[in-house]
């Protein structure tokens, strides 16, 4: 039997970002936390349809979703995720469910939906 994620990480990135850059290990660190929590990681780098349904908006961005689709994060990669991942596996409502980004939407394209390269 497969047991599905308590919840999934889609991390919104760009190469071409030094934002993104600079917080790969501390992403892939999060995810070596909690990978024995139930919780998945994606990474995303070009699917312009799938930001436009979570509403992702800017790079670096981090939206999380229960086993239904429903978000219950969107936001900064840092201290907002770690928080949210945190109310997630202990059974708490997510603090600040839309936290503040880190970059500006601006130039720079991801397909036609326009995203920050910081």
């Amino acid at each position: 039997m497969i047991a599905l994620a308590a919840a999934t990480v889609y991390l919104f990135l760009s190469t071409d970002c030094p934002l993104s850059n600079r917080y790969t290990p501390e992403l892939k660190q999060l995810e070596a936390q909690y990978q024995n929590k139930n919780i998945t990681f994606l990474p995303v780098f070009s699917d312009t349809q799938l930001a436009r349904k979570l509403g992702a908006s800017v790079t670096p961005q981090a939206v999380v979703t229960s086993p239904t689709g429903a978000v219950l994060y969107r936001g900064n990669t840092g201290q907002g995720l770690t928080q949210a991942l945190e109310a997630i596996t202990t059974g708490y409502p997510v603090p600040n469910p839309e936290a503040s980004k880190r970059a500006r939407i601006s130039g720079g394209s991801f397909g036609a939906h326009h995203f920050s390269i910081c």
